[in-house]
């Protein structure tokens, strides 16, 4: 949710003059702390803003800009269709129901 800062400076003028009127020292003191988060609300609305500046400068490179031995070289070097499950390292036993350890 934005909201605008001139807004939220005229609350600010508004709390200050509260204060300015008041005469017991509860009140006044009442009106600093919405002033004070008066102003919190003007600093994270800021901070907040330049996060999203920050994120929305991060580029991510597309398929072009990733060479084939680049891509060879974050993915391995054994291509996917080859890649097959050894029969000789299996272990056979009697009465066993497949190759899983679960399989009773």
């Amino acid at each position: 949710m934005n909201i605008h800062v001139s807004k939220i400076l005229t609350k600010m003028q508004d709390e200050i003059e509260k204060a300015k009127t008041s005469t017991s020292e509860h009140h006044i003191k009442e009106h600093i702390l919405i002033i004070q988060s008066l102003c919190d609300l003007i600093v994270e609305n800021k901070t907040q803003a330049q996060s999203v500046i920050s994120a929305s400068q991060i580029v991510s490179p597309n398929s072009s800009q990733i060479n084939p031995a680049e891509l060879q070289k974050m993915m391995g070097n054994i291509p996917t269709d080859t890649k097959q499950k050894p029969e000789s390292s299996s272990y056979k036993e009697e009465g066993a129901n497949g190759d899983s350890l679960f399989d009773f």
